[in-house]
């Protein structure tokens, strides 16, 4: 998993404005390495996809050991994993662990890629109908796809993300604390960005890493002064097959929940599953919240209601 390699570790430990811990066992030689942050809801892993890495006979009263010891020492009463891939070996180890409390997460969307992208637009025009026409026009009228690196992608970012719809939110990066992090992914060349150009502005972005046969679009946003030319779209559509065409691979994971937009091109989904430790209230609590946070956008989403609007708008009947 891309989050899980030593550069884009040390990429986030060096953030100022968020506190992050490693630990390692046992000391010198690692058969186990555990990352959290801390967040408003606590301190979950800093690996999204695969959360522990750990030898394959770790015993798994070793890990329950381990992970009293890192909750005793960061004064806290549950550890969260976040959106695993079942079929991980992290999966494995964690579900292996007693007391480990486990539930199912929404999905994530993904194109399957053994055609080298050629069916994305179709699924488009098959989807999205009448408008697909007109969005196709718009773009190849006024957008140009572009790969950024270095410093204008790093200002890129930060500007766009300064004027997207989820700063309004505080759901950009900013926000979140995660700016920093990825500027320092694209500075190391831990990501790529593509990037929809209007005249010589970026207008939107995608972050993209490989990983083997799969290519995880880690973040992507607009600039939501320039939403009529859609470029997020743009980049979600067109913008994969520009990047992506014809280079081998078995998928594109598009990392994270169902969207409207997303589902204009996925060939599928792969679940996704929570861990907490140690099972019990706080466990409970923190699944029902985040039940509820994936039911109601699923709820909007089969209403028709965009991500975007889905965060703001009221509960759809």
């Amino acid at each position: 998993m891309p989050h899980q390699h030593p550069e884009t570790l040390t990429a986030r430990l060096e953030q100022t404005n968020e506190t992050s811990v490693v630990y390692g066992w046992p000391a010198g030689s690692p058969r186990c390495v555990l990352a959290f942050r801390q967040t408003g809801r606590g301190w979950r892993s800093l690996f999204p996809g695969a959360p522990v890495l750990a030898a394959s006979d770790l015993d798994p009263g070793i890990l329950e050991r381990l992970l009293g010891e890192i909750a005793a020492d960061l004064g806290t009463g549950l550890l969260y994993f976040p959106l695993a891939y079942p079929e991980s070996a992290a999966a494995d180890r964690l579900a292996a662990v007693p007391r480990m409390a486990v539930w199912r997460r929404s999905p994530s969307p993904v194109v399957r890629w053994d055609d080298g992208g050629h069916g994305v637009m179709e699924r488009f025009r098959e989807r999205h109908g009448s408008q697909a026409t007109r969005k196709t026009r718009r773009w190849n009228s006024s957008l140009r796809a572009a790969t950024m690196t270095g410093t204008a992608a790093c200002a890129a970012l930060a500007e766009i993300e300064r004027h997207s719809w989820k700063a309004s939110a505080r759901l950009d990066l900013d926000s979140e604390g995660q700016l920093g992090y990825y500027q320092r992914l694209l500075r190391r060349r831990l990501v790529t960005m593509s990037a929809a150009v209007l005249g010589d502005r970026p207008v939107a972005y995608r972050l993209d890493a490989r990983h083997q046969d799969t290519v995880y679009a880690l973040e992507w946003s607009y600039d939501a002064r320039f939403g009529g030319h859609a470029p997020g779209m743009f980049l979600m559509v067109d913008g994969l097959r520009r990047r992506w065409g014809g280079v081998p691979l078995k998928r594109i994971d598009l990392f994270g929940g169902p969207d409207m937009l997303k589902l204009l091109v996925a060939t599928g989904d792969r679940e996704r599953i929570d861990f907490a430790w140690p099972a019990g209230p706080a466990a409970d609590r923190l699944r029902r919240e985040r039940h509820a946070h994936d039911a109601r956008l699923r709820r909007c989403l089969d209403a028709g209601v965009g991500v975007r609007a889905a965060y703001s708008a009221p509960e759809p009947s």
